[in-house]
């Protein structure tokens, strides 16, 4: 805070002695100033795309790190058909695919578990502000991108 107010008055400075000594007219001082204000506005655009595809994809890993329903009830299906008939469920090689799939899980369910649920409504309400704000094909076009990724 005190940093701004330092690098306020410092600009108020430079803007009014230049003004006294003629060193910029005060059409070429508003031209810089404008300029200045576009480049803020597109860094601060190029943020807030990043910041929502980077949500996006968080969104994208939490719903592919579940599995759906019907997954779900195919693997108790199959499970309880198989303990009725009494044949056991595991296979040598299938131990081998099943430690490979976790290993590959472990560091996005790490990173995932860390997420607090207030953190996720932060970051699902920064995403939905940001799809009001901006056009479909804008919001489109930043998810199918992310999602190539």
């Amino acid at each position: 805070m005190l940093a701004r107010v330092n690098a306020e008055n410092d600009y108020v400075m430079l803007k009014s002695s230049s003004l006294k000594e003629n060193t910029f007219t005060p059409d070429q001082l508003k031209g810089m100033e404008n300029e200045l204000s576009h480049q803020f506005q597109a860094r601060k655009q190029a943020q807030e795309k990043d910041r929502y595809q980077e949500d996006y994809k968080q969104e994208v890993l939490e719903s592919m790190q579940q599995p759906s329903e019907e997954t779900q009830y195919k693997q108790l299906f199959k499970q309880s058909l198989l303990a009725q008939l009494g044949i056991s469920d595991e296979k040598d090689s299938s131990k081998e695919a099943k430690k490979e799939a976790e290993a590959e899980k472990a560091p996005v369910e790490k990173q995932l578990k860390q997420e607090i649920p207030q953190e996720k409504e932060q970051r699902l309400a920064k995403m939905k502000e940001f799809e009001q704000k901006h056009s479909f094909d804008k919001v489109y076009k930043l998810k199918k991108k992310c999602c190539r990724n």
